[in-house]
């Protein structure tokens, strides 16, 4: 069969196979070629280039057919023959007879070698299976791979294992995505533990050199990712609908580790626009990297935009990278109108910067003029409303005091009765009050399914947009009547987080506005947390038995690996829940025709 696609597709097309079917030695009977599409030499015939078969010869098929002498029903009862010195024997019946009997017969024959065939692929498969499942958990007896990682194995060896039954040794043909995805994680946990197994399936998993060269379509370096932004164009030229995102923002902490592999130096400050750091008198190690993710709002994907090894970067740093996210995110073709940030005071900075501050909650794209939302992560939020009153020990509400002691002294309880205790408290006990307030606010901003019994966990729609905004109203008005013993909590030096929860439970009704009239049907809330880049940390640190600090060369290398398919999934020890949202890969089927060493420049 010929190599080349088209060509081929033709051929499998007029056999009517598929490409699965083929071997290094299938091949096509000359009879299907027209006298003027071959070169006849003296010893052998050739098929000129390029050249389809177009003749199509039937296959007989070998039927009898019995007639009928006559329809004559003949009675039970025993015939009665006479003897005579005559002979009258039709012979062609009992010829027809005889070759039925021996069509029959090789049918059977062939139908039990079949039945054979496929009790014995099952037996192999079981033993296949067993086999492997033993064998990863050999691996991790010896220590090449985590807990974690032996749990994700294990669910994807019943997918992979008809792959590998199917697939010869020598075959040319494309890796099965299960088969890709299972080789991919495995390598991602371990390399010594890849190559074992590959050794012994009889190497039918890909070479190592294969799964580099399917993460050497990725450059990786920090700055802008390339490929990342092509792939967004793709897929929002394949959709049908608009695809509207969501932008998260956040750091995760590195080693300081200077390395040098023979090419570059890993471990310095790096904002992807000059990564030669010999230029540089006195470079920094870089003790952070600054991550930009985008999660899709009407979709179920997320996706790294880049990130910058950074060492300290203000406000007006940050906001100079937001500005050029913002201006790709909109040369992608994607709609934004949201981003989600901690309430690290840089960040702060970062859209006071933008024009943005507690009274204004949003930015304007530079390119758009268009409103972008901000959105301060509710996990963190609450956690500062929760240190505020810790530290305070005392909040007022309505000239009524609500203590800390309180909340530590059924925490006591339960941990002493050893049980959760099922405390009957009323609207009537004020910190019954402030918990129920903070509660149904969180809430509100954590929705991760469209249908809920309870109000405050249900997605944010057109039939339910006004009950939900006169509920948050009455947060808002509970939260601003807060206040220390000498002042407003909002005026307080400890603002930050009970401001989180005003801005946001504000932005979410005015982001839905917008975004409904653009064809958004319904919000769900928890596509604006942190937790998608949180989980994504997570699979980064994965690497290696959960590395807390990755140094800079680490985090480069799991990056973009998690940019190509993969079954990697944080730890659920972690400060997060983890959730099903998979990350858009990069394909690595072929380099595009762009520069993937250059940088996006700021």
């Amino acid at each position: 069969f010929p190599k080349e696609e088209d060509i081929r597709k033709q051929w499998l097309a007029f056999c009517g196979i598929n490409e699965h079917v083929l071997n290094t030695v299938t091949k096509l009977c000359a009879n299907h070629f027209r006298e003027e599409d071959m070169i006849k030499k003296v010893k052998r015939s050739y098929i000129k280039p390029n050249t389809v078969p177009s003749i199509y010869r039937k296959k007989t098929k070998r039927s009898l057919q019995f007639d009928s002498f006559n329809n004559k029903i003949y009675s039970k009862k025993k015939k009665e023959y006479i003897a005579t010195d005559g002979v009258n024997v039709d012979c062609n019946i009992l010829i027809k007879a005889q070759r039925a009997i021996k069509i029959a017969r090789d049918t059977i024959a062939r139908q039990r070698r079949k039945i054979k065939t496929l009790q014995q692929c099952r037996n192999r498969l079981v033993t296949r299976i067993t086999t492997l499942k033993s064998l990863v958990k050999h691996l991790e007896q010896k220590n090449l791979l985590t807990e974690l990682a032996v749990e994700h194995l294990m669910t994807e060896i019943p997918d992979i294992m008809n792959e590998i039954l199917k697939r010869k040794k020598g075959s040319k043909k494309k890796y099965a995505p299960e088969l890709r995805s299972f080789a991919l994680t495995l390598n991602f946990y371990s390399s010594k533990a890849y190559n074992y197994v590959r050794k012994k399936f009889r190497n039918l998993l890909p070479e190592s050199s294969t799964i580099h060269k399917w993460y050497s379509v990725l450059n990786g370096r920090p700055g802008f990712t390339n490929e990342v932004l092509h792939t967004l164009k793709c897929k929002v030229r394949k959709m049908e609908d608009p695809i509207f995102c969501n932008l998260v923002i956040d750091e995760i902490g590195i080693r300081e580790q200077i390395e040098y592999d023979g090419n570059r130096y890993y471990g310095y400050v790096d904002l992807g626009v000059n990564s030669n750091t010999t230029n540089v008198d006195n470079p920094l190690p870089a003790r952070n990297a600054l991550v930009f993710m985008l999660v899709a709002l009407n979709n179920h994907w997320k996706v790294p935009l880049g990130y910058f090894l950074i060492n300290l970067l203000d406000g007006k740093e940050r906001a100079s990278l937001l500005e050029k996210s913002l201006e790709l995110i909109h040369e992608a073709g994607v709609i934004l109108h949201s981003l989600t940030f901690d309430g690290n005071r840089v960040n702060i900075t970062m859209c006071t910067n933008l024009g943005a501050n507690f009274h204004v909650g949003y930015i304007l794209n530079p390119i758009t003029k268009e409103k972008i939302f901000c959105f301060l992560d509710p996990c963190h939020a609450i956690k500062l409303v929760r240190n505020t009153l810790g530290d305070k020990l005392i909040l007022r509400y309505n000239e009524k005091q609500i203590y800390w002691a309180n909340i530590v002294s059924l925490q006591n309880l339960q941990e002493t009765e050893g049980l959760k205790a099922a405390t009957k408290l009323t609207k009537k006990h004020i910190i019954a009050l402030f918990c129920l307030m903070f509660n149904d606010a969180f809430d509100l901003l954590k929705v991760r399914t469209k249908f809920n019994k309870k109000k405050c966990k249900m997605a944010l729609t057109n039939d339910n947009f006004n009950e939900l905004k006169s509920y948050a109203v009455n947060i808002l008005e509970y939260i601003k009547q807060l206040g220390t013993s000498t002042e407003s909590i909002l005026v307080s030096q400890r603002n930050t987080g009970f401001l989180g929860f005003i801005i946001c439970l504000t932005n979410m009704f005015d982001l839905f506005n917008i975004l409904k009239e653009k064809g958004l049907t319904y919000l769900l809330t928890y596509k604006l947390n942190q937790d998608h880049l949180e989980t994504f940390f997570g699979a980064l640190r994965s690497r290696g038995g959960f590395n807390d600090n990755p140094s800079s060369k680490q985090f480069e290398t799991s990056y973009k690996r998690l940019l190509v398919r993969h079954e990697i999934e944080a730890s659920d020890k972690g400060n997060c829940l983890i959730n099903d949202v998979q990350i858009l890969y990069v394909s690595s089927e072929k380099k595009e025709a762009m520069a993937c060493s250059q940088k996006w420049m700021m």
